[in-house]
């Protein structure tokens, strides 16, 4: 029997501040793992993930969208993209992987938080990172050990978003 995903889905949170330690390298292959094992598209698997390490290109792209400086605070960002060549869906494929890699980093003991590139920063994040034309940048995830305490999660009741028929 396979074990009960459902604590690691409620346990996930946005994290936004990060301490300063490295994260094992080890995770870091588990995360990408998950992304790379992610649902795609006619199991295309169109997918590409840079894992920025370097502090310099961190901030720069923290520097790319006004208040996101903890974009170079994280000690890994890993940002998302899709080979349009390769899917006709590079949206949905880039963002199966990367929703399954943010869980997996949460199931880590990781923290880590979505932010938004498709249709706004793609050129920029291309050009700070030399990611060919091709691709699709989907969205970075910033990842590191959280440095604050998640607030409890609140969720809507069944009956205001299930629609039994």
């Amino acid at each position: 029997m396979r074990a009960d995903p459902i604590p690691v889905l409620e346990a996930r949170r946005s994290f936004r501040r990060f301490r300063p330690d490295p994260v094992e390298r080890e995770k870091i292959e588990r995360v990408l793992y998950a992304g790379r094992i992610a649902p795609s598209s006619k199991d295309s698997q169109p997918w590409r993930f840079y894992v920025v390490r370097d502090p310099e290109l961190r901030r720069r792209l923290a520097s790319l969208k006004p208040g996101h400086g903890f974009v170079a605070e994280a000690p890994v960002v890993i940002v998302v993209t899709c080979d349009s060549r390769e899917t006709r869906r590079p949206l949905e494929d880039g963002s199966c992987a990367a929703l399954s890699m943010w869980i997996a980093a949460c199931g880590l003991g990781l923290g880590a938080v979505w932010v938004a590139v498709a249709n706004t920063l793609e050129d920029e994040v291309r050009e700070v990172l030399g990611i060919p034309r091709g691709e699709r940048v989907i969205c970075m995830l910033p990842i590191g050990y959280p440095a604050e305490e998640p607030r409890p999660k609140e969720i809507r009741p069944e009956e205001e978003v299930v629609r039994w028929l």
